[in-house]
Order: C-alpha cells, then sequence, then structure tokens
C-alpha cells in the first residue's frame, strides 16, 4: 500500500473524530426535515417516503435521517466512505438504508422516485463548473413531483464570499482519550480559476511521526449566480437560498456558508 493510500485511509478512520465535535447532523437533519413537511403541509406525516442522500460521507446524517423515512438511498463517489457508514448502518441494525459507492451520474437510479434529495457538506464545491448541468439534470429527473412537492436542498460555500474573504491557513488539535490530533488547514487559492485546494497536514498520536501526514483535495468556488443558472437550466426552481441552516433568513454576499432549496 503507497503512503498516499495509507493517508487516505488514515484520514478516514480519524475523520469522525476531528469532525463531529464540530457539526450538527442532527440540527442539519432536522431543519431540512421541518422544511420539508412545511412546504408540503404534511407535519401530521412522521416519515419522508424515499429520500435520497448524495454524499453520504462516514453517515453522520444518515444516523439521523433514516428514522424519519420509509427507505433511504445514500450514495457516495469513495468506496472508503461507504464502508464508513454501512459499518454503522449495520451495528445499528438499520435495514432501511441502501449505500451505494458511485457517482449520481452512473447509479441508474429510479426516475420520479425521490421525495425528498439533500446534499450536504460542500459537496456541490467538488464539482467542476462544467459538470454542474449534468450533475443536476440527474438528480432532477429522479426527484419524484407527482406524490409531493418534490425537494432538493443543499449547503456550499459561497464563491462570492470566498472571493471576497479567501480561506486562510487554520490550526485546530483534538483529544480522545490517549489518542491526539493536531491538524494544520493550508489552502491554496487561484481566483482566476475559482478553486482552492485544500492541503490538511496532520499528525496523529499515538502514531506520531516527525513529517505530518496529508491529505489534499480541491475544492471549486461557483458564485451563487453560477449555480442559479445550471439550477434553473436542469430545470429546478429556486425556493430560497439562505443562510447556513438558517432557512428564514436569505444569504448574502458575506455568507461564507449557504443553503439552496429547490423544487422540481
Amino acid at each position: 500500500m503507497n503512503d498516499k493510500k495509507n493517508n487516505l485511509e488514515l484520514f478516514y478512520q480519524l475523520y469522525d473524530k476531528m469532525f463531529d465535535g464540530q457539526k450538527n447532523y442532527k440540527s442539519e437533519i432536522d431543519s431540512v426535515l421541518n422544511f420539508y413537511h412545511s412546504f408540503n403541509n404534511s407535519k401530521n406525516v412522521s416519515k419522508v417516503e424515499n429520500v435520497l442522500e448524495i454524499g453520504v460521507g462516514t453517515g453522520g446524517h444518515l444516523l439521523h435521517i433514516y428514522k424519519n423515512a420509509s427507505a433511504v438511498t445514500g450514495i457516495d463517489i469513495n468506496p472508503s466512505m461507504i464502508q464508513v457508514s454501512q459499518k454503522k448502518m449495520d451495528d445499528l441494525k438499520v435495514s432501511n438504508v441502501t449505500l451505494i459507492a458511485k457517482s449520481i451520474e452512473n447509479c441508474n437510479l429510479t426516475y420520479n422516485r425521490y421525495n425528498l434529495t439533500y446534499s450536504l457538506f460542500n459537496v456541490i464545491n467538488y464539482i467542476e463548473l462544467s459538470q454542474l448541468e449534468v450533475f443536476f439534470k440527474t438528480i432532477y429527473d429522479v426527484i419524484n413531483s407527482k406524490q409531493s412537492k418534490g425537494l432538493f436542498v443543499f449547503d456550499c460555500w459561497n464563491g462570492v464570499a470566498a472571493i471576497k474573504d479567501p480561506p486562510r491557513i487554520s490550526y485546530k488539535e483534538f483529544e480522545f482519550n490517549n489518542e491526539k490530533i493536531k491538524l494544520e488547514l493550508v489552502p491554496i487559492t487561484d481566483l482566476m480559476t475559482q478553486k482552492v485546494d485544500l492541503k490538511y497536514n496532520f499528525h496523529y498520536e499515538p502514531k506520531l511521526e516527525k513529517a505530518p501526514y496529508l491529505y489534499s483535495f480541491t475544492q471549486y468556488l461557483h458564485t451563487p449566480k453560477e449555480i442559479s443558472f445550471y439550477l434553473k437550466k436542469a430545470g429546478f426552481e429556486i425556493v430560497k437560498t439562505s443562510k447556513f441552516f438558517n432557512l428564514n433568513v436569505d444569504a448574502n454576499e458575506n455568507d461564507w456558508k449557504i443553503v439552496f432549496v429547490c423544487q422540481k
């Protein structure tokens, strides 16, 4: 196994430890469900019939959505992430979640099936601008608008805010029993191409070594106007663009994190 793969596997193992304390998965799912039921006048309905999650990661959102849905399909292009999520579902003996390690374009999902679709934790920013149209159109096709007002909800970086105030180097430390993680995030931003390479340098004890482990990926700084253009081109109506999970407040150019709520 090469060093790069080793680093990836270690990063996935530590992912929950680093991010669970910073991200309120339950609150985000509650916000999505509350908006869905309010929009559909279905607050007396205990469960959404069919839910699709795009980019499940390590399953943080799945742990809260499966109790509120009859059936959930979760997809992620990363098989290692799917394995982590599947183990969580298996440990809890969850039977209404199906996980797929593919991109949505390659899943052959049933048309007009999903009443609620969501994609959280900046999944949209992993996708190049030239690929957004196909991505949104694929989602549009699988949303069910016959039995309910089919919604697509996603969060993302606001490219305008990120260009005005580019990401900076940050440092964090995490301690769990006898384990310690020292994390340095180094962003390399190219405003001309509207993208940022994020490099995570992390020391992990008890496996602390002189040289840090490295994990890196690229995110794209799409502006709300660009995202809106491709959503509408795919056929979506944009219900609202709000501050990050404050769905009653409209987003502005200074909000780094924003949420789109769209209807088929």
